[in-house]
Order: structure tokens, then C-alpha cells, then sequence
């Protein structure tokens, strides 16, 4: 799977962020001082930028919903209920 950037790997957009779970985490090397200074606090949730963390092993991540796209989601699922409570 390839992710989307804007920055061409130079940590910048975070537009690739993903997470990884606690116990693959050993598999990737700590994160450098700009993947730091750009997600801060995340870093503690799990987060990594996936142009930035170099793997050693195998590592399976999660990529967050993009946060426009749960917005329209949210919304076509709001109409869908207020639709459907119409209807009885």
C-alpha cells in the first residue's frame, strides 16, 4: 500500500501517519528529530509518519481515517437516519 504525501518523505504534510501497536513498535527504529518535532504528544498514542519510521522487522500498522472523509461519513450517516426515521 502506498500512502499519500505532499512532502515527499521530508516529514512535513502528515499526511502518512499511522499507528502501531505497542509490541511492534521495537520494530522500528526511534523516531528522529523531525518526525518528533511533528507529532509531538502522538508519538506516545502510538503514531508514527511512515516516511519517516524505518523498519527492522515486520510491522503491521493501522492508518487513520482521513479526517475529511469521516466528516462526510458522519454526515451521509446522519441523513441515512433521519431518512430512515421518516419513513416509519
Amino acid at each position: 500500500m502506498t500512502l499519500p504525501t505532499r512532502c515527499s518523505g521530508k516529514a512535513s504534510c502528515l499526511m502518512c501517519k499511522v499507528t502501531v501497536d505497542e509490541q511492534e513498535a521495537a520494530q522500528l527504529a526511534p523516531p528522529g528529530e523531525a518526525e518528533g518535532r511533528k507529532l509531538g504528544s502522538l508519538l506516545d498514542q502510538g503514531f508514527r509518519l511512515a516516511c519517516q519510521a524505518a523498519v527492522k522487522g515486520t510491522v503491521t500498522v493501522s492508518v487513520p481515517e482521513d479526517p475529511l472523509k469521516a466528516a462526510v461519513r458522519r454526515r451521509l450517516e446522519a441523513a441515512r437516519s433521519a431518512e430512515e426515521d421518516r419513513l416509519w
